[in-house]
């Protein structure tokens, strides 16, 4: 027991270090010029992920019915809202 709850300890760390990064780029979006403007958009993603796939680890109910149309709702790198600095 004494080790799940030191499991769960450490996915409650790793998540809120996750939403912090997710919060700061999300504000450095507004200011944010073009060419990092993807770099912002992929680093959210990355954390939400991240927070998924560490949920998953430890058997924790999934998450798609609340990720799936936040996801949705982001520009993908390479559409012409988040356009690809290759493009």
């Amino acid at each position: 027991m004494a080790e799940d709850e030191k499991l769960f300890e450490l996915f409650t760390e790793s998540c809120l270090e996750q939403l912090r990064g997710i919060e700061a780029a999300v504000l450095d979006l507004e200011t944010a010029g073009a060419s990092a403007f993807r770099t912002k958009v992929e680093a959210v993603f990355r954390a939400a992920h991240t927070i998924k796939g560490d949920a998953g680890a430890l058997g924790l109910p999934p998450c798609p019915p609340c990720a799936t149309p936040w996801n949705r709702s982001w520009p993908r790198p390479g559409t012409a809202c988040c356009p690809s600095p290759r493009a």
